[in-house]
């Protein structure tokens, strides 16, 4: 639900020479021992998302920037437009003001969402950032519809799935020069060149267990949202001190972002985030192992009774509106079992293995309940497919994806 559209270099321009002197948190007598840290926020925004991605990266550099000297880097690739796209270096001078450095520029023309424009930056930053001395944390900021392959849109009228629609969907949507882009999970995992500490979707319905699996061997810690993500998305007012400081953890990054929604819709302000909701969960990918085999055992068990369950019972976090194009398929995982019957003690074998890879997750109670959106009675933290409201075609591109090929969800 991220929309609308704006220019990216001015409004960078301004936000870097509108900070003040003593803003900067990072001191640049810092030692150098130890692995530096790199974060990378990158945007595919050549959409009606533009503006909000401008005033996240202008929110960035006023929140605070580390020096040129410091263990700590920012960088960002933000792509607005049809034009130029440049990956830039956001530091602070020695006096305290903001800078920035361009590392390279892709030629106009090109999708951020590109396979090769993904691997081409990415391997820029680790080329400029070497993986043995470097850890890094990378900010995925733009469209999303999680696993969903491209162009797999609804038909509200009949409930049924559209293809060759031209709003192309799975992560990152732009049109460039009038075609439409976007990349899918299976060839984001692919694209990126480094093992990353932290991986952050600010964007749509990322938060499946079949997104954080397939990047389960690239992500230490996915932070990401079942549900869609409010239009001014993440909280970046005090980026210094929620991402970069020693002491921030995406854990936290992630809490700032729900309890920023969770305030607006109980008080009311701000109005523009009042009507919204959220959901938000950081997964641990290393720990999915234990979760993928459970899993694979209950799917095996009570698979008639899943193609049994009636999708109207299960907790689900897509919204049913005809301003929303994907396809509904992003339900609950647990209560999906739930639904299917799973035995108390099955029940506790599950949330245990939740438990070992979510290190936190938070929602409200509710998501744009007038703008059919939805109660929130229960939550695993992770959305799942549900197959019997699918069709064949979904079926069969699922079991392309890591997890059915480790769980059999869908045989």
């Amino acid at each position: 639900m991220k929309f609308w559209k704006a220019i990216l270099a001015a409004a960078l321009l301004a936000a870097l020479c509108s900070c003040n002197r003593g803003e900067m948190g990072f001191s640049y007598t810092e030692p150098s021992d130890g692995p530096g840290e790199v974060f990378i926020f990158y945007a595919p925004a050549a959409s009606n998302l533009a503006p909000y991605i401008s005033k996240n990266i202008s929110c960035i550099t006023k929140s605070g920037l580390p020096y040129g000297s410091s263990r700590k880097t920012v960088l960002t690739f933000a792509h607005m437009d049809s034009g130029e796209a440049h990956l830039l270096k956001i530091s602070a001078d020695e006096f305290g003001n903001p800078v920035s450095d361009t590392l390279l520029t892709v030629e106009a023309g090109r999708s951020a969402s590109d396979p090769e424009i993904v691997s081409r930056v990415l391997g820029k930053v680790v080329e400029e950032y070497p993986e043995d001395s470097n850890v890094f944390t990378l900010i995925l900021s733009s469209h999303g519809t999680g696993w969903l392959p491209r162009g797999a849109t609804a038909d509200f009228g009949n409930d049924v799935i559209v293809w060759d629609s031209p709003r192309k969907k799975s992560f990152g949507s732009e049109k460039i020069n009038g075609v439409f882009w976007d990349i899918s999970i299976q060839d984001l995992a692919a694209a990126i060149p480094m093992k990353l500490e932290s991986l952050v979707f600010d964007a749509c319905l990322m938060g499946g267990i079949e997104v954080a699996y397939e990047l389960r061997d690239k992500v230490g810690k996915l932070c990401c949202s079942p549900a869609e993500v409010p239009g001014n998305g993440f909280i970046y007012t005090d980026f210094a001190s929620d991402l970069l400081a020693d002491a921030a953890t995406p854990e936290y990054f992630s809490k700032v972002f729900f309890e920023h929604y969770k305030i607006a819709q109980e008080t009311g302000k701000p109005s523009e985030d009042s009507y919204y909701g959220a959901t938000v969960t950081v997964v641990d990918c290393s720990k999915l192992a234990p979760l993928a085999e459970l899993c694979a055992t209950l799917f095996q068990k009570y698979r008639a009774a899943i193609a049994a369950v009636n999708s109207a019972d299960v907790q689900r976090y897509h919204r049913i509106h005809s301003s929303v194009d994907y396809y509904r398929d992003f339900f609950d995982l647990e209560d999906i079992l739930l639904k299917a019957g799973i035995t108390s003690e099955e029940k506790a074998a599950l949330e245990a293995a939740l438990d070992g890879c979510i290190t936190y997750k938070a929602a409200t109670s509710s998501f744009m309940k007038n703008f059919g959106g939805f109660d929130i009675d229960c939550y695993c933290g992770l959305s799942m497919y549900l197959p019997n409201k699918g069709n064949a075609t979904l079926d069969t591109f699922y079991k392309t994806l890591e997890w059915n090929k480790a769980t059999k969800l869908v045989e």
